[in-house]
């Protein structure tokens, strides 16, 4: 998903893309119907900042997204985490990284863009 019309300021834009995510995530937990049969869904959303006066491929950000993605997957269902510049890097470092860029996850200052995975369980 891409956000737009966010503020400026990306420390602003980032609370507001972090509302946007926390409203996905609370959503995504609520119990439904299908086929009736109940099921359940948690989401995992990677978040990143990309435009402004930087230009770069759309490739860029969605990479940046997916790692941050990843990272919210490893922290636990039904998460966010936004992209630090460290995160790159250390992901070349294997099973490490994930520890590592834990403590990455609790600062706020990116645009948010998603990549849905979905997997469908039974009860």
């Amino acid at each position: 998903m891409l956000l737009e019309y966010l503020d400026t300021y990306p420390q602003q834009a980032a609370k507001q893309a972090q509302v946007i995510a926390a409203k996905i995530l609370r959503a995504m937990d609520q119990p439904y119907q299908l086929d009736g049969h109940r099921r359940h869904s948690t989401a995992s959303i990677g978040v990143t900042l990309f435009g402004g006066a930087q230009r770069e491929s759309i490739e860029e950000p969605l990479k940046r997204a997916e790692l941050a993605m990843y990272q919210a997957k490893a922290t636990g269902r039904n998460s966010l985490c936004f992209f630090e510049p460290e995160m790159e890097p250390r992901s070349r470092l294997g099973p490490h990284w994930k520890q590592i860029c834990v403590r990455q996850c609790s600062e706020v200052s990116f645009y948010c863009i998603t990549k849905p995975r979905w997997t469908a369980t039974t009860d």
